[in-house]
């Protein structure tokens, strides 16, 4: 395995830093994490790690494939914490549904006897409109379940939230690297 530091589209160099460890999962309806540990040494070490920060960079974990011997993406997300230490630097990420906790649905949107994937669909695409969210790419299935929905935009609600009631309904979302699979 290897990883990326994305910061604003711009690969950070990690030179002169070695892994120690990666963690990173996969779940369903919910939002996963991932994390690296870096090993430092010297004081010339370890190129951009400094600019590390939360919410402007994300963690790229990415595994080689013997098959065409490049690095595929298995797992991204948004840096939520990098902890400096002496001698190593871990990065604390979530997936980039992590986006729907900390972003609010702010117009008034309504929903009429659709499926829950298209609805989820227009709550992400209302909720990054206004930041620099990450590449990323919707697939998109149909989930079978039907609802009408009204949002609030007055309300303040943060997408995340809106998305959990949905999950209760049937609604089913993961992701795969910059992937959010919906269905």
């Amino acid at each position: 395995y290897g990883i990326a530091l994305i910061k604003n589209g711009t690969k950070l160099s990690t030179a002169g830093a070695s892994i120690s460890q990666i963690k990173w999962s996969r779940v369903l309806d919910a939002i996963s994490t991932g994390s690296v540990n870096l090993i430092t040494a010297g004081d010339n070490c370890c190129g951009q790690l400094g600019a590390v920060d939360h919410w402007n960079t994300d963690l790229v974990i990415t595994v080689a494939n013997p098959l065409t011997y490049k690095d595929e993406v298995v797992w991204r997300g948004p840096v939520i914490k990098p902890t400096y230490r002496k001698g190593s630097v871990t990065i604390e990420a979530r997936d980039v549904l992590a986006w729907m906790q900390v972003r609010g649905l702010f117009n008034d949107i309504q929903f009429a006897s659709q499926d829950v994937s298209d609805i989820f669909v227009g709550l992400w695409n209302d909720a990054v409109a206004s930041v620099d969210a990450p590449v990323h790419e919707l697939y998109v299935l149909p989930s079978g379940v039907v609802e009408s929905r009204n949002i609030d935009g007055s309300a303040l609600r943060m997408a995340w939230n809106v998305v959990g009631e949905m999950l209760e309904a049937g609604l089913d979302v993961t992701t795969f690297g910059s992937t959010i699979i919906v269905g």
